[in-house]
């Protein structure tokens, strides 16, 4: 039987056999109509598994098989964590959009996929940059990438984003798979980075970053385009940039691609859950805060046996189509027998709201945890 590829295939995050190959396991599941095959690997770390399905859309029926597989044989997974799959499950997952750029030798030059006034605008920045500091030039970290390059990266972070990520370079570098750094000088300078993971023909940009005191001349573009050119030059197929939204990432010819996000939960979570409302006799409730949090919990609820009376949120003024009240309006409305507050975090001010109003409230996570289905933190 044929098994399926992906170009996804060597995408850092979909290879656990590498970072994760102490606990790592495969399976393969095949299609009984198309008799092709297509293999899994998965890692399950506390009570949470993971699955390599990262830019991979497969049969519908083959994705919810694989799914029920390792809770089948994982007992102690309540929920499977996804990242860019191409399919959804039962509507728990939210959507995103991935970006993908084709740098293989058979693709257009890379300067072949820009307008002529972006190129000429490109080749004036670099101009003007060379003129103020040096020689335009780059240089490629490969592991054991020093700490200060990553120090630098962090300094510069600071600035441009108000970000602290709380780790040291070591630390940064194994959380986030870093095994390489190209960086961009003009002179002795360093002006711009691209930290990024190289397995085999694929490549992830993890980050791209700058000198802030040289941002006039766009140098994180010309270190992007710069990048990308050298990807081309070597034995290098794609390059993933992770979901869109940044404006670089629209730029050289990449493409986009549906992709869903989320938690997968096991079905005894949901029949826990509906046990915890019927033992406390919940017959309604309100869900608190409609953010990411408040939508996964939306998508699943019509598997809860209550009825869900209204979303409450202070900056939401619809969340699809049910009715959505201000916190301060708890005290002159229909109170839900339970409200169920989605923060990530707990929040001081909500609890205090809360307790004012006299209505009872669990965080989801609390509740999770309470039913035996939640590490604790």
């Amino acid at each position: 039987m044929d098994r399926v590829r992906y170009i996804s295939d060597n995408l850092i995050y979909n290879r656990f056999d590498i970072y994760r190959s102490d606990d790592c396991k495969s399976f393969v599941l095949t299609d009984e109509k198309t008799k092709l095959s297509y293999e899994f690997k998965y890692y399950c770390d506390a009570d949470k598994g993971h699955i390599n399905v990262w830019g991979k859309v497969f049969p519908q029926t083959i994705f919810d098989q694989a799914i029920k597989e390792i809770f089948a044989h994982e007992d102690d997974t309540n929920k499977i964590i996804i990242q860019a799959s191409g399919n959804d499950y039962y509507n728990q997952l939210e959507t995103a959009i991935d970006t993908i750029i084709e740098v293989g030798k058979e693709t257009p030059e890379i300067k072949e996929r820009i307008r002529a006034k972006g190129y000429y605008n490109l080749n004036r920045n670099k101009r003007r940059l060379a003129e103020t500091k040096g020689d335009i030039h780059f240089i490629i970290q490969q592991t054991p990438i020093p700490n200060d390059v990553i120090e630098l990266y962090f300094s510069w972070k600071r600035v441009t984003h108000g970000r602290e990520y709380g780790l040291t370079p070591e630390e940064y570098i194994k959380k986030y798979y870093v095994t390489h750094v190209f960086q961009l000088y003009a002179g002795n300078q360093c002006v711009s980075m691209v930290l990024y993971c190289k397995c085999e023909n694929t490549v992830y940009v993890e980050n791209l970053s700058y000198d802030p005191d040289y941002g006039l001349f766009s140098p994180g573009t010309i270190a992007y385009y710069m990048f990308l050119e050298e990807m081309k030059k070597t034995d290098i197929q794609y390059v993933f940039l992770g979901q869109a939204g940044l404006d670089y990432k629209k730029r050289f010819g990449s493409n986009e691609y549906k992709r869903y996000y989320g938690t997968i939960y096991r079905e005894r979570v949901f029949s826990r859950i509906n046990t915890f409302f019927h033992e406390e006799g919940i017959k309604t409730i309100a869900i608190y805060g409609l953010g990411t949090y408040g939508d996964r919990f939306w998508r699943t609820r019509d598997l809860y046996n209550v009825e869900l009376l209204y979303g409450i949120d202070k900056s939401v003024s619809e969340f699809h189509g049910i009715r959505v009240v201000s916190p301060d309006t708890l005290k002159d409305i229909e109170l839900p027998d339970l409200v169920i507050v989605t923060m990530a975090v707990k929040v001081k001010e909500i609890d205090a709201l809360l307790h004012d109003a006299n209505v009872r409230f669990v965080y989801y996570d609390e509740l999770l945890e309470r039913i035996g289905c939640q590490e604790k933190s």
